[in-house]
């Protein structure tokens, strides 16, 4: 299953038990791209780390805070004004992780997105 570039609206609960690629909007331009179901992360566990100041797997809220030079506080503060969009590729249990990764790359390299450093 295969859904092509859904809202998100919290608490993410469309998105437990799901893998798939999630964009991040600011002013509907894309910001972030990223992805889960690797390892028990569903999208619902990934999209939540970034609103907690003291994750440490939360990449999108540590770029922020590099880029903009902004406290964790603050960053998780922007987050929350983004729009996200998910394109759900399947359940997470189990689910060939190696296409959610290609489509992720493939997405980062089109659309550049400004807090993805490093093309990461």
């Amino acid at each position: 299953m295969i859904s092509v570039l859904q809202d998100v609206i919290e608490p993410f609960n469309e998105c437990a038990g799901c893998a798939g690629v999630y964009i991040y909007f600011e002013n509907d331009i894309p910001v972030y791209v990223g992805s889960a179901g690797k390892s028990n992360r569903d999208l619902k566990f990934r999209l939540g780390q970034y609103l907690n100041e003291g994750d440490t797997g939360a990449t999108l809220r540590i770029n922020i805070q590099k880029i903009d030079r902004l406290n964790p506080q603050d960053a998780v503060k922007k987050i929350k004004t983004f729009t996200i969009k998910v394109i759900i590729c399947g359940s997470n249990n189990p689910i060939d992780f190696t296409g959610i990764s290609d489509l992720e790359k493939l997405l980062i390299k089109l659309l550049q997105p400004k807090y993805n450093i490093n093309f990461k």
